[in-house]
């Protein structure tokens, strides 16, 4: 009971923002309750440093865990860790902290004493101790905490985490697959497997000769020899195309076209409706009009001023979102233009950096393939000429 009305009252403290809780990560350090201001996390100098580092090696160079790894242990000195080594674990696990831009949560998990006694699923014997399940998350509590790097870089740090976990080679050390992770099987949505056999590249779907009741037996499968070629000369059109991006854009919009005056005149009818709602005032005040009809006609006048204004808003999203298109293919125009010149008799390593920057996936069906693209924006990019 006492254990429970201590939680409490935690969480209490915590919701209100008076306190956060005091096991601090790395590169903060927690400041006791007792001292002047207390109960909050502060800003480590040395460790904040060695984060800051880290989140700069990740995002700005080749996005590889195993060379930072190696800096560190070699400078244990001036980037000391909390244990006795630097691991890649360790260094992933900062990198994907939310409280390292500002956010945190506490209430995460839940202790579940109840599985003590239980068989293990991973080799034999009981389990001894206790389990940290996962709370839903509309009961996590958010706490704000110094921040030491700021949002867009721990955005792009996760996107590229989620990259490199993608397109990871796991095990496969001998041979190279252009459209390794990226093609998709139609019907279930796993990501085909590359294999090869007698000399032959294949992109199979590993669950297509599995009985499963979501899915139906099929069968995709597809030739190297005849898919590589087609989705790298559909990437290439792009490329010396970018006008297709536009046009895919307008496609998936479907905006309806308005006359290039209809804002004005939405408006001029904004204010003839605040005359009109004026002109009934004066006379209801002197008497010409009863409450009834000056209500009757309000409910009307309302009616049209709540139609016009949803329409002024739907034109100031669509005009916001013609800005962020023509923003968007002009930066895609400027990638194509520095790209193209290397685009000449491209390495197969070449050719699969492009596909990944231009292609999310790839859709295998059964009589057609659907190619769903990204727009690489960023001035920055790793093929750019000067960039290593």
């Amino acid at each position: 009971m006492l254990t429970e009305r201590l939680r409490r009252g935690k969480l209490y403290r915590i919701r209100r923002g008076e306190w956060v809780h005091c096991v601090a990560p790395y590169g903060y350090r927690y400041i006791r309750v007792s001292e002047p201001n207390g109960g909050r996390w502060e800003e480590h100098p040395m460790e904040a440093a060695v984060v800051r580092y880290i989140f700069q090696e990740y995002t700005e160079n080749d996005g590889r865990i195993l060379p930072i790894v190696e800096f560190l242990n070699q400078n244990l000195a001036s980037m000391p860790p909390r244990g006795k080594r630097w691991y890649p674990g360790l260094v992933q696990n900062i990198l994907s902290r939310s409280a390292y831009m500002g956010n945190t949560y506490y209430n995460r998990t839940r202790t579940c004493y109840e599985v003590i006694g239980k068989p293990r699923k991973v080799g034999r014997g009981k389990k001894r101790y206790a389990a940290h399940l996962p709370r839903p998350e509309e009961e996590w509590i958010p706490m704000s905490v110094p921040p030491l790097v700021s949002e867009e870089t721990w955005l792009k740090a996760q996107e590229r985490l989620k990259t490199n976990f993608k397109f990871s080679l796991r095990n496969n050390k001998k041979h190279f697959f252009l459209l390794s992770r990226l093609l998709v099987c139609g019907v279930c949505g796993r990501t085909l497997t590359a294999r090869k056999r007698r000399g032959h590249i294949y992109y199979s779907c590993i669950r297509e000769k599995r009985s499963r009741s979501e899915f139906p037996r099929h069968t995709c499968s597809v030739n190297a020899e005849v898919i590589e070629p087609l989705v790298w000369q559909a990437v290439v059109d792009l490329l010396k195309n970018p006008t297709l991006l536009a046009d895919a854009w307008e496609s998936e919009m479907h905006i309806s076209p308005n006359a290039p005056d209809e804002p004005n005149r939405l408006q001029t009818r904004l204010k003839a409706l605040e005359n009109q709602w004026q002109r009934l005032l004066d006379l209801f005040q002197e008497g010409k009009i009863d409450k009834t009809e000056l209500s009757k006609r309000k409910a009307h006048i309302d009616q049209e001023r709540t139609s016009i204004q949803m329409r002024l808003e739907q034109l100031d999203r669509l005009a916001y979102q013609q800005q962020i298109k023509q923003a968007i293919v002009e930066d895609f125009e400027t990638f194509c233009r520095k790209i193209n010149a290397s685009m000449e008799n491209p390495a197969p390593q070449l050719q699969q950096e492009v596909i990944r920057l231009v292609l999310d996936h790839v859709v295998v069906g059964t009589d057609e393939i659907v190619l769903k693209h990204i727009v690489p924006a960023d001035d920055n990019g790793r093929l750019f000429p000067g960039r290593k």
